[in-house]
């Protein structure tokens, strides 16, 4: 780097703004977070917050928190500070995405222009830093954060040094809870290869702890007999999970389950006892637990060690599975024996938006049925299901204006799917310039740091690791040259392709047999068809629209209840109780 002193300034200035661009598009490949800023300007300079935390129940029922109190309000009357808002939170911190009213709190700051934040210590404030980055947002626009046990302030006048203790105890705080995670693992692996259950304990057992204050399971011996009895009522293959539902009830049983509540904006976890639910059995049934196994990772193991006891056999928990196997062949197709579904990724569910799915059903006469319902548990609509002859008859209808088509309205189309296609095909010219200058300015600044290194300015493994960096860069901008140039021909192709198929394309979906290939056209065609209530929504696409208004002409178009707008055909549906 000697060398480097005697090169004249300006050849100086170029090093220093070729390396300055550098760290530039590095920042600015980094994933961005959102700026706080003070939105309002604070009354008065004087104005606080506080905030304290403590991570856990036994804690908030010790001393900490009124610890916490006495130490601020000491602090705040020898400043001089009015404090105007104050948050006691209690939840852990081990997910720093759920602590609520800690980002509650900031943007409380924010809005209201507040210059002065108290905290008890760092590790109170954040434990990541995702926290630290917001907190240094305020930091610049203005805000003051008070530490009062680590007598530390810190604002946009502290010192180098002042910032530096604080980034210091954001990484302690976050090392201290890395750490803590894998010991805990640690503890649960061992605890596991000990024979122990590391989880809340079935329907017929309980959470107890020996005389060393370890957590173990042991049978809930008022319960356990009837849990025995509901194996042995389903290994009969008479009764349905509902029934044994019922039966359990009628037993007084119930299941411990972890809830989560919101308290005053303050989230808060409790387990509570819950009515035992056919999803309840039919977890039971499966679950090797209760013949003295355990299940790790999907898999049932049984290492021999295992501290709880059985409630029921194996030979009898096969038996339950056997009668579960030959209820699943009744009424679904072998999965050896499948049939598509494919309608599947067809719909969206018009109530949650989430997925539509399909099952295969198969009656005692031998003849298969495929339904279609919402797969989610929490929707209403997945007890409403509908047939697959029933939608397929629909869709065919809603190709009814295409098997109208005239010369005229076929060649209005052709023309704007091809304005459409030629559009793109400029705008991908133009991404397609913007890339290449941009690989050219930086092939430009690998041949700025070579000439540098040439001259000393530049060592040789800087050199190689800045072209390493940028190798990198310049294969992503190739492949996106070659994706903007294959999109503007695939969709030319593409359209031009349907648009052969537009004039037959109700006989196919009437004679044709392949069903995938109804479904594809169909998506071709339809834009964002959804099942509400038993009925088939949907429009037309953009390029569709065009071509059903421009067969609309009275001289063959007679069907006006058919409309290219969004539509709503009622379907008959078959609903489960």
């Amino acid at each position: 780097m000697n060398n480097a002193k005697e090169l004249p300034d300006e050849e100086r200035a170029q090093i220093a703004k070729i390396l300055l661009k550098t760290e530039r598009k590095k920042i600015e490949r980094r994933p961005t977070l959102p700026v706080l800023k003070l939105l309002k300007s604070a009354a008065a300079p004087n104005l606080a917050v506080e905030f304290f935390r403590v991570s856990s129940e036994g804690q908030r029922e010790g001393y900490s928190l009124e610890a916490q109190r006495d130490k601020s309000a000491e602090y705040i009357k020898s400043l001089g500070l009015k404090c105007v808002n104050s948050w006691s939170v209690t939840e852990s911190a081990s997910k720093e995405l759920d602590r609520k009213k800690f980002f509650e709190m900031l943007e409380y700051v924010s809005m209201n222009g507040i210059r002065n934040v108290i905290f008890d210590k760092i590790d109170r404030a954040c434990r990541g830093l995702r926290a630290a980055v917001m907190i240094e947002d305020l930091v610049e626009a203005g805000v003051c954060f008070h530490f009062t046990r680590d007598n530390l302030v810190v604002n946009r006048d502290s010192s180098p040094g002042e910032k530096l203790r604080f980034y210091l105890g954001v990484v302690l705080a976050k090392h201290y809870i890395d750490n803590l995670r894998i010991e805990i693992k640690k503890g649960m692996d061992q605890r596991w290869e000990d024979g122990y259950w590391n989880s809340m304990a079935p329907v017929g057992y309980k959470n107890v702890r020996d005389d060393n204050g370890r957590a173990k399971i042991e049978l809930d011996e008022k319960v356990a007999r009837y849990i025995a009895e509901a194996f042995e009522l389903y290994s009969t293959g008479n009764y349905s999970y509902k029934a044994l539902a019922e039966f359990l009830k009628g037993k007084a049983v119930v299941v411990l389950k972890r809830v989560r509540e919101d308290v005053g904006g303050e989230i808060s976890k409790k387990k509570e006892f819950q009515p035992i639910t056919d999803r309840c059995i039919e977890k039971m049934i499966c679950n090797p637990f209760y013949y003295g196994a355990r299940t790790k990772n999907g898999a049932t193991v049984m290492t021999g060690n295992e501290k709880h006891a059985p409630i029921i056999s194996k030979d009898l928990f096969d038996r339950c599975q056997r009668v579960k196997s030959i209820r699943a062949e009744s009424t679904r197709v072998s999965l050896s024996h499948e049939i598509a579904k494919p309608f599947m990724n067809f719909m969206k569910c018009g109530v949650c938006g989430n997925s539509v799915t399909g099952e295969v059903h198969k009656k005692a006469s031998g003849k298969v049925y495929i339904y279609y319902h919402c797969a989610s548990h929490d929707c209403p609509e997945r007890r409403i299901n509908v047939r697959q002859e029933e939608i397929l008859s629909r869709v065919v209808e809603a190709f009814e204006p295409f098997s109208k088509f005239t010369p005229k309205t076929t060649a209005a189309f052709i023309e704007n799917v091809k304005t459409s296609a030629s559009a793109l095909s400029v705008f991908s010219a133009e991404q397609s310039s913007v890339l290449e200058a941009k690989k050219a300015a930086i092939e430009k600044r690998c041949q700025d740091i070579k000439t540098l290194v040439e001259k000393g300015a530049v060592t040789e493994e800087e050199f190689n690791c800045f072209v390493d960096q940028k190798r990198k860069v310049l294969g992503e901008i190739d492949i996106e040259i070659v994706a903007h140039t294959k999109a503007s021909q695939e969709t030319l192709t593409t359209s031009l392709r349907v648009i052969e198929l537009l004039q037959k394309s109700r006989d196919f979906m009437q004679l044709g047999t392949n069903l995938l290939d109804k479904a594809r056209l169909a998506k071709v065609v339809l834009s964002n068809p959804i099942l509400k209530g038993g009925s088939l929504e949907f429009s037309y696409r953009k390029e569709f629209d065009l071509l059903i208004e421009l067969t609309r002409g009275r001289n063959w178009w007679r069907r006006r209840e058919l409309n290219p707008g969004p539509r709503v055909i009622h379907i008959k549906a078959k609903l489960h109780a």
